[in-house]
């Protein structure tokens, strides 16, 4: 039975199970995924499902909250996106998210994981402020960022070294007050989640 953590549009978030390892392993190891990822080194199942208990350890320390993004059109398991390190001081945390199965791509599916997790993390967890790194030459993320509300604030010159270059990786955040859903997206939430407490 699939559990959603939150529904919206055309995917939910939920927790990765052990089980999902295999499916995460057949697409992980793919050079070009990681590319665009911090770790360019392989994974087997085993080191697979201890990420996936670590994932589960964040969420009892209420450090890291990560989720798989799973499609309702046919239940099928496409990626994952998190908010990782929080700081509850300053209310602030790092997003981090991966499509790991390229026929999802360029598919609208990463962007709306994207404004779900924002809205986990400014409507649930109140958090005030939300950073990301994503390396120069990932285009296509920047571009998804950028219609999300991200801001660019700087970057690390010539910090990722890949196929004989140099990249720069590129800084952006965006606070509370700076995010804004799609009218669609923000009705359906309100109608799922936000209106069985704002109700009278």
């Amino acid at each position: 039975m699939v559990i959603s953590m939150i529904e919206g549009l055309n995917i939910r978030l939920r927790i990765l199970e052990l089980e999902d390892a295999p499916n995460i392993l057949q697409y992980w190891n793919d050079l070009e995924i990681r590319s665009y990822l911090a770790f360019l080194t392989p994974l087997s199942q085993q080191m697979e499902e201890e990420f996936i208990k670590r994932n589960w350890e964040g969420f009892k320390k209420k450090t890291d909250f990560v989720f798989g993004i799973e499609t309702l059109i046919d239940n099928t398991l496409i990626g994952a996106t998190g908010i990782h390190a929080v700081d509850w001081i300053n209310r602030s945390a790092e997003l981090g998210i991966a499509i790991w199965n390229k026929a999802y791509h360029s598919k609208g599916y990463g962007t709306e994981a994207s404004q779900l997790i924002l809205f986990y993390a400014f409507e649930v967890l109140h958090l005030h402020r939300v950073q990301l790194r994503v390396y120069d030459y990932n285009k296509r993320a920047i571009k998804s960022y950028e219609k999300i509300g991200f801001r660019h604030v700087g970057k690390w010159r010539q910090a990722r070294y890949l196929y004989g270059k140099y990249h720069d990786v590129i800084l952006m955040d965006i606070l509370a007050e700076e995010f804004s859903l799609p009218p669609k997206l923000n009705e359906h939430l309100t109608q799922k989640y936000r209106s069985t407490v704002l109700s009278p």
